[in-house]
């Protein structure tokens, strides 16, 4: 048990000291290239930038530096002859695995936790600094942006100002089954109700193109629910609570393909923590692999990331094609297939040697 803990103590002591220099090392060139590009800007805002992002940082690099915390056990261990003794003192391999796979469970929840409820709205928080302060921009405006509200109806508007709740320029595009146009709304000057989900056109124009007819309106009211859930999916930083509910509640209001991106990008968010367990156990499954090719564990274990990465790049770029989004879980289950494969073999030859 002593042994155990000491490959524990040496694991996370490297973690730390690897994930703690992917910060300071990949803030320091983002401060840098700040400092060098941005024009006009105080020094103490950057640095503030930078600040707030050291904690978000320090989760975003804890997958890697699992990787990197596991290979360099892997060969202080080697170099020090240690594999060799634990057969000795009866630590199986299969206890190494157990002890690790604990442990990364543990590390899991940890970046969860952290990562959700103080690392991701300091993200925001960092976010929205950076847009006011370095970029010069106005958080509380949304600019030439177009929406699709539902699988038919498209908007655009040239300016929302979601702190007056007014904006300038509004159409609304109304499409009938075949895509051909059935009727535009556009407004100059338009007010939003959040509470309510309404729209309130100051004076507009109503052009049906099936008699080719224009009506001018004053004050008119449209309800449109999914405009709101989409302002709120475009200006916010939502938690994964809160990610779920749009995705529960506002499954029938925001067309399918936007709907498919947030699930994507949900299913993503929750994958990201899956890596914490999967590169250290495959790392150590490559190692002790039970195959004849032992000469090449070591350029086996310097696989699973580039592999992961790879794999992820293949199923975006498969879901960006038009294919289901639950493709985003195939990298993952293709890992932990690998793992469940070797994780076996390595307690049948450890059987069998025994």
């Amino acid at each position: 048990m002593i042994l155990l803990k000491y490959l524990l103590k040496r694991f996370f002591k490297y973690l730390f000291l690897i994930n703690s220099l992917l910060v300071l090392l990949f803030n320091s060139i983002d401060f840098f290239e700040k400092f060098i590009r941005i024009k006009d800007v105080q020094t103490t805002d950057i640095l503030k930038t930078i600040i707030l992002s050291l904690l978000p940082s320090f989760f975003e690099y804890l997958p890697l530096s699992c990787w990197l915390a596991t290979i360099l056990l892997i060969r202080e261990l080697s170099q020090q002859h240690e594999w060799d003794i634990f057969p000795i003192l009866n630590i199986k391999t299969q206890k190494i695995l157990n002890l690790f796979f604990a442990a990364t469970v543990f590390l899991t929840v940890f970046s969860f936790l952290g990562n959700e409820q103080i690392a991701h709205p300091l993200l925001h928080k960092a976010e929205r600094f950076k847009q006011e302060k370095l970029k010069k921009k106005n958080n509380q405006k949304i600019v030439n942006k177009w929406f699709a509200l539902n699988n038919n109806t498209f908007c655009y508007f040239n300016i929302l100002d979601l702190k007056l709740k007014q904006g300038t320029g509004l159409i609304i595009l109304y499409l009938d089954s075949n895509f051909s146009t059935e009727k535009i709304i556009s407004c100059q000057n338009f007010k939003i109700n959040k509470s309510d989900k309404n729209l309130v056109l100051k004076k507009s124009n109503i052009i049906t193109h099936q008699n080719n007819e224009q009506t001018v309106i004053e004050n008119q009211i449209i309800y449109l629910p999914s405009f709101f859930t989409q302002i709120k999916m475009f200006n916010e930083q939502s938690s994964l609570k809160q990610v779920s509910k749009t995705l529960i509640y506002s499954r029938n209001v925001i067309p399918d393909k936007s709907w498919n991106e947030l699930f994507h990008n949900f299913l993503k968010r929750i994958l990201f923590y899956l890596q914490l367990i999967l590169y250290p156990l495959l790392t150590l499954c490559l190692f002790f692999i039970p195959f004849r090719i032992n000469r090449y564990k070591w350029l086996l274990i310097l696989l699973p990331y580039p592999a992961l990465t790879l794999l992820i790049a293949v199923s975006d770029f498969i879901i960006q094609n038009g294919f289901s989004v639950w493709f985003s879980i195939s990298p993952y289950l293709i890992l932990l297939i690998t793992i469940i494969f070797l994780w076996k073999n390595i307690i049948k030859k450890a059987a069998l040697s025994t």
